[in-house]
């Protein structure tokens, strides 16, 4: 994700990586001091720590997680539990796609946030997700390997603090510049930033750090619009993680 950190911290965010209550404390410690939180599919989440997301987006806070196929089943869950959801299998079209048939093209379904200045991004392994009270902000036309079924799926969904895209390739620098790739990631880090936080409902907010001190009430950076997807510096790939 290092094109989407980098420009988080490129407009003076503070990014912080959470490994798990073993190295880092409970996750709840950790989001009580937090304005938004990023999770890709493949992480595994115990049903605490999905309570505490769920208990974090109900403050406020912001929650991005993306759905790539066989993401884990609390992945799932977690999406589920916040309004999203998502399909086993993957999409694939074998007439129109970048080069493979899993690198499918997707398109927005009208006017969101999350897809402002897109017109086109590419997903190279994406799983079909949805919401449950509202639409999807993402589309494509392909197949689903469950079923073999050609069809219109989603592949980007938002439910009020809560964003679920069916595919993490986006965020790798590779492939930041493909279509509108960048203009997405760009989106996703203005979803982060202008949430808003109520910090007495936050998990964890009355927990002492580990240093023994109250967490800031600041409620962390400011919570001001990114801007255009310019503002994404260009990456070397092979400083990547």
């Amino acid at each position: 994700m290092t094109p989407l950190v980098t420009t988080l911290v490129e407009n003076g965010h503070e990014v912080e990586f959470y490994s798990g209550a073993m190295n880092d404390g409970p996750l709840a410690q950790t989001l009580s001091d937090a304005d938004a939180f990023v999770a890709p599919g493949s992480v595994s989440f115990t049903e605490q720590d999905q309570e505490t997301i769920t208990s974090f987006t109900d403050a406020g806070g912001r929650f991005v997680m993306t759905a790539n196929p066989g993401s884990s089943d609390t992945a799932a869950e977690l999406g589920d539990s916040n309004g999203l959801y998502t399909e086993a299998g993957y999409l694939y079209n074998l007439t129109e796609n970048d080069n493979n048939y899993l690198s499918i093209y997707a398109e927005p379904t009208g006017s969101s946030d999350l897809t402002d200045g897109v017109e086109q991004v590419v997903f190279r392994s994406a799983s079909s997700v949805g919401a449950s009270d509202s639409d999807t902000v993402l589309e494509t036309d392909a197949t689903m390997s469950t079923s073999r079924e050609d069809g219109t799926y989603g592949v980007g969904a938002v439910d009020g603090n809560v964003a679920m895209i069916g595919d993490s390739s986006f965020l790798e620098p590779e492939n930041a510049y493909r279509a509108d790739n960048n203009e997405l990631i760009g989106n996703v880090a203005d979803f982060l930033v202008t949430g808003s936080v109520d910090e007495t409902s936050l998990p964890g907010a009355d927990n002492e750090s580990p240093a023994g001190q109250q967490p800031p009430t600041d409620g962390g950076q400011s919570q001001e619009p990114i801007g255009d997807a310019e503002d994404i510096p260009e990456m070397n790939t092979t400083e990547s993680e």
